[in-house]
């Protein structure tokens, strides 16, 4: 898979100050077996974890987003939540609020 318009999916919401051009080098097409691929070990089974909901989210919509934890909640492991009016980058975009987190 390879967005159309990467910026926008990863990084909507961002502020060009906040985004090195050397960001946009580094994409490139990203596997689909990874979506499917059988895990030996998952890390949030065992330690307490929160899940980030983002609202503005291009690459992963709310809705999908939501339905991830669904799945996660039918298999008896529930994480802390939080939901930001926010696009995919937390990590680049809203950092103060992620760090209180």
């Amino acid at each position: 898979m390879s967005p159309l318009d990467p910026v926008r999916m990863f990084f909507g919401g961002v502020s060009p100050k906040k985004l090195p051009r050397k960001f946009l080098a580094l994409f490139n097409k990203f596997p689909m077996s990874a979506l499917t691929a059988e895990l030996a070990y998952v890390a949030w089974y065992d330690i307490s974890a929160t899940y980030l909901f983002t609202t503005d989210d291009c690459a992963i919509l709310l809705v999908c987003q939501q339905s991830m934890l669904e799945k996660v909640k039918k298999i008896g492991r529930n994480l802390d939540e939080q939901h930001f009016d926010s696009g995919h980058s937390v990590f680049l975009n809203i950092t103060d609020e992620k760090v209180r987190v």
